[in-house]
């Protein structure tokens, strides 16, 4: 009997590893570098969807990792370009299975050096609810993370440009089971503002203490705050799977 339930729990325990690998496979293919989408996508737990804005968004870039828990982890951007310039950026990462024990805090959720932030909760290992609006280097090439460098050389065998500077509009969701790291990016540049050399992040253009300075750039920042805030309802329906049932259209790579 002892050996019939060491051989039953192995092949359960094997037929679990199997069914999570599929899962991260089929992902994986599912968001391939060259896709277009619009609408929304759906990733991660809970029938998960991804408000996407106005226009047809590209993957660039892609990333599968486990955690310390051996959970997967997956990592999706997506951008729109004008002109050959890169205009727009999303960033999606989250968990592909469940995990009960919840994940430790974001440090957005609790940071004061930002445009804008508003936390609602932020509880280790249980739930977490903020949103923010910060300034951001761009940085692909030489950056230390795969995935950004794997943009970077997406973009440039594609022929666009990027800026040194955008603006993020972030969101932290998590609970016990799974979390939601999404981040819009717009770049200033395609909005009527110089693409200012590359800096430190203090002394970004951007930086806050440097925006409050220059009208302009203020009532920029409070606009993407007034769409940050919008937004958010959006990025809540999704993340339980109750956004409007909209073919998410996407297209293949082009050969």
């Amino acid at each position: 009997m002892k050996r019939l339930f060491l051989k039953v729990t192995g092949m359960i325990l094997v037929t679990l590893a199997i069914s999570g690998c599929q899962t991260a496979s089929q992902t994986q293919s599912a968001f391939s570098p060259g896709m277009k989408f619009q609408n929304q996508i759906q990733i991660g737990v809970g029938g998960q969807q991804i408000p996407l804005p106005d226009g047809e968004w590209e993957v660039a870039a892609t990333d599968l990792v486990l955690n310390n828990n051996s959970t997967p982890i997956q990592s999706i951007s997506l951008f729109q370009q004008k002109d050959s310039h890169l205009s727009k950026v999303i960033y999606v990462r989250t968990p592909l299975d469940v995990k009960p024990n919840g994940y430790v805090q974001s440090s957005y959720c609790s940071r004061d050096d930002m445009h804008f932030r508003e936390t609602t909760t932020n509880n280790p290992g249980g739930q977490q609810d903020c949103r923010w609006v910060n300034n951001w280097r761009l940085t692909l090439k030489g950056n230390k993370r795969k995935m950004a460098r794997d943009a970077g050389e997406y973009l440039e065998k594609a022929g666009i440009s990027y800026p040194n500077h955008l603006i993020q509009s972030g969101y932290r969701l998590a609970d016990s089971a799974s979390f939601l790291d999404l981040y819009y990016f717009v770049a200033p540049d395609q909005d009527g503002f110089e693409d200012y050399a590359r800096t430190t992040w203090n002394d970004s253009p951007w930086h806050p203490q440097n925006v409050y300075r220059d009208a302009k750039k203020e009532a920029y920042i409070n606009k993407i705050k007034t769409w940050t805030n919008d937004w958010y309802s959006k990025v809540k329906a999704g993340r339980s799977g109750s956004l409007p049932k909209v073919a998410a259209a996407n297209k293949k790579p082009s050969s």
